[in-house]
């Protein structure tokens, strides 16, 4: 081997040996995060322990693609369709509806890349969240609404479901007429009547209906009814005024995957009875509902009116890089929030540049989980936190390099 080759192939061995060094510091271990929310709010008991128990399914199916190196976007995407197929969250299947009656909904995703899709006021989409995401990916665009969403869905091969399909509603009642109601055993059967009594007081008022029930009976059942309703108050209230309606805002979640990248995304149904071609600032404007860059992300949830003066969403990660503290960061954040707005009904998500995860909020529910480092940890009333382990992973996650 002559000097000129020689000295060629000691310098390559220079360089390898020099990149293997390279690549040994910056193989680090990386731990993803996901946070998902179903919506600040007020939420009955019954309903509470739904969706909280769905929110945990939804942070838990995304966790497990996360350690097994699917992208934050993905996870995002998975978490958010979990509740848009799931009653009572605000945002696709039983969201609340508008004026007409109808399900309209937004949606947003954004990366730490200043990437971002939207779409405002569609209707018969499964899951906006996916038709966001077409956006962000398949676009140069960053907004669509309407007509132009729903055209653009088409063409994406998403695909549009009959009208009403996303409504949710309970089996309808049988059918009441007065011939079942002359037979019915009011003797016996006063539980089965106090039941009938709700679905066919209207009836009763607008049909004179010739029925076989004395008025003293039938005075008896409804001052029953209405004895029953004021225990119901009375206990409702000593268990610090327990709601009786369900009233929640926008759903949301974030990750932090294996390559460090952030995402954050949100989806809602927007206020009930809307006018038409009202958009929601949460699932349409960037920096409202969602923010991310390389120093964090957020979501946040609540009225939508007070969100569009603040962007809370951008505020949040901008205080991340000013605190290194995720939770302080997002409790000083919101405290600001009312303290400007007047407005109590919010709650946030965020993670900081080391994928550090934080929950707070001000509203009386705000059903959220986290998973990380195998646990998942979650709740939904101030001052609750649970955590399980996450069983039956199969792979834990790893360095980077391995993928």
């Amino acid at each position: 081997m002559c000097d000129y080759c020689s000295w060629i192939k000691t310098a390559l061995e220079k360089a390898k040996i020099k990149k293997n060094n390279v690549e040994e510091t910056n193989c680090e271990t990386v731990e993803p995060v996901i946070i998902v929310h179903g919506g600040a709010g007020r939420i009955s008991k019954f309903e509470r322990e739904f969706m909280l128990q769905e929110v945990k399914n939804a942070a838990r199916d995304a966790y497990e693609k996360l350690i097994k190196g699917t992208n934050a976007i993905d996870a995002v995407v998975l978490s958010i369709s979990h509740m848009e197929g799931k009653k009572y969250f605000n945002c696709a299947k039983g969201g609340s509806l508008d004026i007409n009656g109808e399900v309209v909904m937004d949606a947003a995703i954004m990366n730490s890349n200043f990437e971002a899709g939207c779409v405002g006021a569609v209707r018969n989409i499964e899951h906006p969240i996916n038709l966001a995401k077409a956006v962000l990916q398949k676009t140069d665009h960053i907004l669509l609404v309407e007509n132009g969403a729903q055209r653009f869905a088409s063409s994406m091969g998403i695909p549009l479901l009959s009208p009403g399909s996303l409504l949710f509603c309970e089996a309808p009642p049988q059918s009441i007429n007065s011939h079942d109601f002359v037979n019915f055993e009011i003797e016996d059967e006063y539980e089965e009547f106090d039941i009938y009594i709700r679905k066919i007081v209207k009836h009763l008022v607008e049909k004179t209906l010739s029925l076989e029930i004395s008025q003293e009976k039938l005075a008896e059942c409804v001052a029953r009814r209405l004895t029953n309703t004021e225990k119901e108050e009375k206990k409702l209230e000593e268990e610090e005024e327990e709601p009786m309606n369900l009233n929640v805002n926008a759903v949301g979640a974030i990750a932090y995957d294996r390559e460090r990248n952030f995402v954050c995304g949100t989806s809602t149904a927007g206020k009930r009875g809307k006018i038409v071609g009202s958009i929601s600032s949460i699932g349409t404007v960037i920096g409202c509902g969602i923010f991310a860059d390389q120093f964090g992300c957020a979501s946040f949830s609540g009225e939508d009116k007070s969100i569009y003066a603040y962007a809370p969403a951008r505020k949040i990660v901008e205080k991340l890089k000013m605190n290194a503290n995720t939770e302080s960061s997002l409790m000083e954040q919101l405290d600001s929030f009312e303290m400007e707005t007047n407005e109590s009904n919010i709650g946030a998500i965020a993670l900081n540049a080391a994928g550090e995860p934080a929950v707070f909020f001000k509203s009386m529910h705000f059903p959220w989980a986290i998973c990380q480092k195998n646990q998942i940890y979650y709740g939904c009333v101030k001052g609750e936190k649970f955590s399980e382990r996450i069983s039956n992973l199969e792979k834990s996650f790893g360095c980077v390099c391995e993928k």
